[in-house]
């Protein structure tokens, strides 16, 4: 499954995300980038399951080149009908795809998932959270979730990763994890923060 940690925190926010991936026209196991940053309008996008259908919506947020989380929901009502047309052979599986930007000036995560028919849900609570990640799990890491240090964010990546790829979940937590820092005043950071290996 991919990653993803996120931090809303009012004027800030923080995405990790990792870099191991398989799907669509994709060697397993092989390291891509599984999130698209619009600096100039300050967001980002990402998701988490069925690739297939992920990457082209990634490309297609890229290449349309919206403006705004809004932007990105309105223009993603095709995704239900692409949904009912793939999942069919998946047999089981799902598909969740995250915005995380502003709104007035506050930080705010957009969700669409295939549980819902990928109707727009948004949240600007503040805090860590990591999606399909129980709490007791969150719970039982040695690091320091009221902190955004890199070091303690690679620490609960870590954490989570041993935990799920213990389970067998294809594809397994990997890869490069990038973080992503951008503030409502314009300011975007991107970095490597560590390496995961997915043994």
């Amino acid at each position: 499954m991919t990653l993803i940690i996120y931090r809303l925190n009012g004027d800030e926010l923080t995405v990790i995300v990792d870099s191991l991936a398989s799907g669509q026209g994709v060697v397993a196991d092989a390291e891509v980038r599984k999130h698209w940053i619009n600096a100039k309008d300050r967001f980002l996008v990402t998701g988490m399951g069925a690739a297939d259908l992920i990457v082209p919506w990634l490309d297609r947020v890229e290449n349309r080149r919206y403006s705004s989380l809004e932007d990105v929901a309105a223009g993603s009502t095709h995704l239900l009908e692409q949904w009912q047309m793939y999942s069919p052979a998946m047999n089981s599986g799902y598909a969740t795809l995250f915005g995380f930007g502003f709104m007035d000036g506050i930080s705010m995560r957009l969700e669409m998932s295939s549980r819902n028919g990928f109707a727009p849900s948004w949240s600007a609570r503040v805090g860590l959270a990591v999606p399909r990640v129980e709490q007791a799990v969150l719970a039982s890491t040695p690091a320091d979730l009221t902190s955004d240090d890199d070091a303690d964010y690679f620490a609960i990546a870590s954490h989570v990763a041993q935990h799920v790829n213990r389970l067998n979940v294809h594809p397994t937590i990997g890869g490069v994890l990038w973080a992503t820092r951008i503030s409502a005043s314009g300011n975007v950071e991107e970095r490597a923060i560590g390496r995961i290996s997915p043994a």
